[in-house]
């Protein structure tokens, strides 16, 4: 059925986390232990070491050195794993050590093998004072993680802390406390490219499915073969257990669905906008964006126990965004995410669940309840904090008058002693007030000590102001676009015609289409790389265009350093300038003389943001700007966009900077047409949603 509305998707989520909130863990006889939130729980310490790899011991951090070997580093990894249908096994480049330090690691272990003796349909995981190590970096220290069945929870955390690398150990059972009996589904590889179908491929991740069809043929054959004999008068014995176990294989296959599971595969499929002919074509015709939606896919149509996501929606267009949203908001089974998407994170988690300074924290409710509880939590403890610091200080003073003050009394008893005299009464008052002094000296010095506040991590963007410019800036009149034909051969289709379209200063408009549909020839054609078949595009003379795609970022001269390469692109530019510059779009001073090479790619994606703010825009053209940005600095473009004074076209699959960002919708058909949506985003995406349930209801 189609959605009623965001209203009554929140309501659903706020019902559906009240009644998981209510269900007893399966773990401890039903025995929960509450959580305050952000904070962890801990117990009395026992070592004991899980290792694979080589076994080396984890080493402690290095000083001075952020974690960056793992896959929550900005850039995108290349996974050489083949999947075979069987549930895809995380890859470890490098010998990894996990050490669970607890004194309940023996019955965490006891609790789970309770547990796998079920179907594995409801379960508790709970990881207790686990250190996690990775190249010899220590990436969690004594932390605790709970998951629990119905939840779904949203990772979250700078990059280069260990999501992706807790996500494979889980994946790979490398901690005690995971129940044997269920199956957990990592999506970290796309599917090899083979002449299997999209559709086939998808069926057959299902092996359970798949082997109970097995079943149930040959016992049906050796019926069959049977019943030939007992026809010609063979006598056999009948004990009825190959048809009662028949009964069980059929009861299983209605209870999975079996008789539906072409039809929920194909709209998996159709979700994540797979065409007809893609869908029923070979896979080897496919990209790998394509084929890693496959993977995706796989794992959505088999419903693991435990699910486990890495940034679902880096290879997904809007479209395909949107669907997978509201596909994951009704997942029953227990969800873990790493993601930028914010949407997502508030649309779909229940949890969410925080890295930093080595340690995981839990909360309850989505992104915009952790933002809001996390930040009152920093407040409070830079508060404590900041008190308690005061007191050392003071404590130290205090302790040095006293030492002074003892001493110049030790000096005037001497010399009162030589010469005789009272003064008994004076010096026991003086005594006291000192004991008292030092007493509370102690105190302050005994106190446990409160915890030095992380760093508040900030980003900020900035577009230098535009120019004014008479109207219009930029007109598109009865334009006309086909590629061009190579020599002899017949003309190409039309993709645009009779295009007429405007762009101001104060423009702020979201290109939306599916895959294919013509958006970035249409980018192309307003930035002036590609030119009209037919019509004309009027520009003013002084306008200035800066136009963001990851092939600029792809472009970037790698053996320079960020601040050479600003100063090679703008003659004139000083060092110090460039560094300004830089550090406008959120770049480390610490990084401005490293090669852009060693950059991750959310780095390199900031000094081609520095470049196209340094030729002073007027329009700023956007393609897909979010890739390897996280949270933070998704948030600060969508800020800074808000600010600039000029104008803003922007392709992205990211709901939250569209409906951060922008005021109107031009909606890219792929029929030759473009035109203007009637609404903003939120009503667009309400629009999507009635679209897919009414081709969900058809499949």
């Amino acid at each position: 059925m189609p959605k009623k509305g965001a209203s009554a998707r929140a309501r659903a989520r706020a019902a559906e986390n009240d009644e998981a909130t209510t269900k007893k863990g399966a773990a401890a006889g039903g025995r929960k232990k509450r959580q305050t939130l952000g904070e962890e729980i801990s117990d009395e310490e026992e070592e004991v070491k899980l290792k694979s790899g080589r076994g080396k011991k984890a080493a402690p951090p290095r000083k001075g050195k952020k974690p960056d070997s793992d896959n929550d580093s900005d850039n995108a990894s290349d996974n050489e794993n083949e999947d075979d249908g069987k549930v895809p096994k995380a890859k470890t480049r490098q010998a990894t050590d996990v050490k669970v330090v607890s004194k309940t690691a023996k019955m965490q272990a006891i609790m789970a093998e309770a547990q796998s003796k079920g179907d594995g349909s409801e379960f508790v995981i709970k990881l207790q004072d686990f250190t996690m190590s990775f190249a010899g970096l220590t990436l969690l220290d004594s932390t605790n993680l709970t998951l629990a069945f119905g939840r779904r929870y949203g990772f979250v955390g700078a990059n280069g802390l260990g999501k992706s690398t807790l996500l494979r150990h889980i994946a790979q059972r490398l901690f005690p406390g995971i129940p044997k009996n269920i199956q957990i589904l990592y999506v970290d590889q796309e599917v090899d490219a083979t002449d299997a179908t999209p559709l086939a491929s998808v069926m057959e991740a299902d092996e359970e499915r798949n082997n109970l069809y097995k079943e149930l043929a040959k016992l049906e054959e050796e019926k069959k073969v049977e019943e030939a004999q007992y026809a010609a008068g063979v006598e056999l014995e009948y004990d009825g257990a190959r048809d009662e176990r028949i009964i069980e294989v059929q009861k299983r296959l209605a209870e999975i669905g079996a008789h539906t599971a072409e039809a929920r595969a194909y709209a998996i499929l159709s979700g994540l906008q797979f065409t007809e002919e893609m869908i029923k074509g070979p896979t080897r015709h496919l990209s790998g964006g394509w084929r890693m939606r496959i993977a995706l896919a796989r794992a959505l149509f088999c419903r693991p126990h435990l699910l486990l996501l890495d940034e679902p929606t880096n290879h997904l267009d809007l479209h395909a965004c949107v669907w997978l949203e509201d596909f994951l908001s009704k997942w029953k089974k227990t969800l873990l995410v790493v993601s930028h998407d914010v949407d997502l994170l508030n649309n779909v988690c229940t949890d969410i669940i925080s890295i930093s300074q080595q340690k995981l924290f839990q909360y309850r409710g989505n992104y915009d309840a952790f933002e809001h509880i996390a930040s009152e939590q920093l407040r409070q403890q830079i508060k404590a904090y900041e008190k308690q610091q005061k007191q050392i200080k003071q404590a130290k003073i205090e302790k040095g008058k006293a030492g002074k003050a003892e001493d110049a009394a030790k000096k005037k008893a001497k010399e009162k002693g030589k010469g005789g005299g009272g003064g008994g009464n004076r010096r026991e008052g003086s005594n006291q007030a000192k004991k008292a002094a030092m007493r509370k000296v102690r105190e302050v010095e005994e106190m446990e000590k409160i915890a030095k506040p992380p760093k508040d991590y900030r980003v900020s963007f900035s577009f230098e102001e535009a120019d004014p410019l008479p109207h219009p800036v930029l007109q598109v009149q009865e334009v006309g676009y086909r590629y061009p034909a190579g020599p002899g051969e017949p003309e190409n289709p039309f993709i645009f015609e009779n295009l007429n379209l405007g762009i101001d200063l104060d423009t702020r408009i979201a290109l939306v289409g599916r895959n294919g549909a013509g958006k970035s020839t249409l980018l192309n054609l307003l930035t002036g790389d590609a030119e009209p078949s037919k019509g004309m595009i009027i520009t003013s003379r002084k306008l200035r265009i800066a136009r963001f795609t990851q092939h600029f970022v792809d472009q970037l001269t790698m053996d320079q350093t960020p601040v050479e390469y600003l100063m090679t692109r703008f003659s004139g530019m000083s060092e110090q300038e460039a560094r300004n510059q830089l550090g406008k779009f959120g770049l480390t001073g610490k990084v401005h003389l490293n090669k852009l090479g060693t950059l991750s790619g959310g780095q390199k994606s900031r000094v081609v943001f520095a470049t196209l703010a340094n030729s002073k825009p007027h329009i700023l053209f956007l393609d897909e700007p979010t890739n390897h940005l996280d949270i933070q600095s998704i948030k600060a473009l969508a800020d800074s966009l808000r600010e600039f004074n000029g104008g803003v076209v922007l392709v992205t699959h990211d709901q939250y900077l569209i409906s951060a960002a922008c005021n109107r919708i031009w909606c890219v058909e792929g029929n030759g047409k473009v035109f203007e949506f009637p609404g903003d985003f939120k009503a667009y995406s309400e629009k999507l949603l009635e679209e897919i349930a009414f081709h969900e209801e058809e499949a």
